[in-house]
């Protein structure tokens, strides 16, 4: 392997195990940080992977004295834009030692990009919003909780110098909660007439999760950086999210004739197990989990999805008012309503809490376009 190379790279090729390299560099000293799954990253991003069918994609990795030491890939979706002019850039990691190549590799990720006929870019994002993207500004020092993206510090820096800008930015915001907090009426006396609520059922837990994806490709449409995906697709994303999921924190409102029309989905921040896990031979693992899972005193608010047609009902306000309420019952000590963008419903809803950490969106132009 060169010195010094950006080479272009997929799967089965022989620098594909640099590419895979560079984020077990970058967050070896960040004990806390999951690391991602390389099997599927290599399916993500080979020739078989199943975005192939709306998206044109290439990887690159940056070798610096022989070693891996960054990698990107450079996206366009058709899903966001149909004749191609918006791109973006993935699975960027990068240590922080020569800076100079680090901005090579991203100018030819974004050379490729301009050829293929995008004059807007956006990173970071993996093909879509519902796969990992946006950068965490450090805005306070505590660990990530569970599902939130970390990156390190520098990161912003990188994207600055290589001409993007910040496009949006998100927050996370903290409740503490005590035994002494008075206990609130109970929120589904609130509940408009003909509405009525329910629970996850873990017995039924495809068919609530698809309820999840209807309401949310609905409800979230308007976003302008919001691109819709095929169920098939949204499901291999949340499958996972079973062995997170309590029924005591995922929510359903139903119409008069049985309709899920609203839902709110929060779950336990077990991301200290989990970390834990890694390094454990596979017999602990499953003991690990059993018996960290519970003793988390902290509750992530995820997600809330309300479809249009509802929306201003302040069914949103009675959802979040039932997982403040289940909380407190069940001794957690914080609430962290997560990831929410600044003229989000649900940043509206979560009103007053301790912003903590803020995230952001970056995007660029090409000059004269």
């Amino acid at each position: 392997m060169a010195k010094k190379q950006i080479l272009s790279t997929a799967p089965g090729d022989a620098e594909w195990s640099a590419f895979l390299k560079v984020p077990r560099l970058v967050y070896a000293k960040y004990s806390s940080v999951m690391l991602e799954d390389q099997d599927q990253v290599s399916a993500d991003l080979g020739a078989d992977s199943p975005f192939r069918s709306y998206c044109k994609f290439r990887s690159f990795v940056s070798v610096w004295k022989g070693k891996p030491h960054a990698r990107v890939t450079a996206i366009i979706n058709s899903e966001i834009s149909g004749d191609g002019d918006v791109g973006m850039l993935g699975y960027f990691e990068a240590l922080e030692e020569a800076p100079e190549q680090t901005q090579k590799l991203l100018r030819t990720a974004l050379e490729w990009l301009h050829k293929q006929g995008v004059i807007r870019v956006l990173a970071p994002m993996n093909f879509n919003t519902w796969h990992k993207y946006r950068l965490v500004d450090p805005s306070d020092k505590r660990p990530p909780f569970l599902l939130e993206p970390f990156n390190p510090d520098y990161y912003q820096k990188i994207l600055l110098k290589a001409g993007f800008a910040v496009h949006k930015s998100y927050y996370s915001a903290q409740f503490a909660l005590t035994p002494d907090d008075k206990r609130s009426p109970d929120p589904l006396k609130q509940l408009p007439e003909g509405i009525t609520h329910r629970s996850l059922d873990l017995k039924h837990f495809e068919q609530d999760v698809r309820s999840i994806y209807d309401i949310s490709v609905k409800s979230f449409g308007g976003n302008p950086e919001f691109m819709s995906v095929e169920w098939d697709e949204f499901w291999e994303i949340y499958k996972p999210a079973e062995r997170i999921t309590d029924p005591d924190f995922v929510h359903f409102l139903m119409d008069e004739t049985g309709r899920d029309i609203a839902f709110a989905f929060a779950y336990r921040d077990i991301q200290t197990v989990l970390s834990k896990m890694q390094g454990q031979p596979s017999w602990l693992q499953p003991i690990t989990y059993l018996l960290g899972r519970k003793k988390s005193r902290t509750l992530v608010y995820k997600s809330l999805g309300i479809l249009p047609e509802f929306q201003g009902a302040r069914l949103g306000s009675i959802l979040s008012a039932l997982i403040h309420e289940n909380a407190h019952s069940m001794g957690i000590k914080e609430i962290i309503h997560a990831l929410m963008e600044e003229d989000n419903l649900s940043r509206k809803i979560a009103g007053g809490g301790k912003t903590f950490r803020t995230y952001h969106l970056y995007d660029r132009h090409f000059d004269g376009e």
